[in-house]
């Protein structure tokens, strides 16, 4: 396999140990990961409501924008607006970082709505427009980092799940050749924790975490578990997290005595 091919030349650097490695946005957890997630690489979500998946996707985004890197946030869940103000609550503000050309959000909802209304049951134009609205802004914008909340949301927004199945293995491997690092974002499956709605996407994301509610007593308690990152030591311990004012925190004193 020529080193031009793009994954070729991701597991060439990885072997020769030169990735760069991209901050999550939480400082712990970039311990954890030996400083971060590998650049170029797409990571996997899973976690049901209330784990925090948003939050954690916007550290990512905002970490970018410190950092100078311009970032893309495709939702499927939350409209423009609800995105801002349920970030707002943690000192984010997404509109300045528009404004400022630092980000970008794709409302893929809204867009459903457009092509349904000129095209009525044809839904490839909302697939053919995603994927040409991302080039445009990795080409044009220089951006760098991208998530997409929710990949389940998406199987809902196109109804054909043939489609999207076809869909979500081209996106992933486009993500992959342009060099973005992506964070996706999935459930779990409704017969058990260990696999999404969407099983392909542990096969075809080069890392996962996970996070998880736990029942302790009358009190739930949030932990989260790095469970596949190529290229990376880890821990396969449960991490203590919790959802503070600014966001994620993660309790490193407890992540040993979990």
């Amino acid at each position: 396999m020529s080193l031009e091919d793009p994954v070729a030349l991701y597991a060439s650097k990885l072997y020769l140990g030169i990735m760069r490695r991209v901050s999550s946005g939480i400082d712990e957890l970039d311990l954890l990961l030996g400083g971060g997630f590998l650049r170029g690489s797409n990571i996997l979500i899973r976690g049901n409501t209330g784990t925090g998946k948003t939050i954690l996707c916007c550290h990512f985004l905002v970490a970018g924008a410190k950092n100078n890197e311009k970032g893309i946030f495709i939702s499927c869940d939350e409209n423009h607006e609800d995105l801002r103000v349920s970030m707002s609550c943690f000192g984010w503000d997404l509109r300045k970082l528009e404004e400022n050309e630092m980000l970008l959000i794709l409302d893929l909802g809204r867009q459903r709505r457009y092509h349904l209304g000129r095209y009525h049951s044809d839904i490839k134009p909302i697939c053919n427009d995603l994927i040409a609205e991302v080039e445009t802004a990795f080409r044009q914008l220089n951006v760098q980092r991208l998530v997409f909340d929710s990949i389940d949301g998406l199987e809902a927004i196109l109804g054909d799940f043939l489609m999207f199945k076809k869909f979500v293995f081209h996106f992933s491997t486009f993500l992959i050749d342009l060099g973005l690092t992506s964070l996706i974002t999935t459930r779990f499956g409704s017969e058990g924790r260990k696999m999404s709605h969407y099983t392909g996407m542990e096969l075809l994301c080069r890392g996962i975490v996970d996070l998880f509610l736990e029942e302790h007593g009358h009190d739930s308690k949030r932990v989260m578990r790095i469970q596949k990152m190529v290229g990376t030591r880890h821990t396969l311990r449960k991490i203590p997290y919790e959802i503070l004012s600014t966001g994620i925190e993660i309790s490193t004193g407890g992540i040993f005595e979990v």
